[in-house]
């Protein structure tokens, strides 16, 4: 997740950007990301196209403000993590 990304991604959360990724903040940004980004499935029923690029993914999530079904909406925590995130 590029700078940019992961600042719009944050304001989604609600929270300031981590000095440090301690377990308390990777679990409150869990938590928040849980609450801001629900589950939904309109892509489906709409007929857009299914796409799991990861700039696309962050995008849908953070600028156009949805959400996505399983497969996306957990993209952020997952394969395209914040860099403040090590794996």
């Amino acid at each position: 997740m590029k700078p940019a990304q992961a600042d719009a991604y944050l304001r989604r959360l609600g929270v300031p950007y981590p000095a440090w990724p301690t377990l308390e903040v990777l679990r409150e940004l869990h938590v928040r990301h849980l609450r801001a980004v629900p589950f939904e499935n309109l892509s489906v029923h709409l007929g857009e196209e299914i796409v799991l690029d990861e700039d696309r993914l962050v995008d849908k999530l953070t600028t156009a403000g949805r959400a996505g079904s399983a497969t996306n909406s957990t993209a952020p925590s997952g394969r395209c993590s914040p860099p403040w995130v090590t794996r």
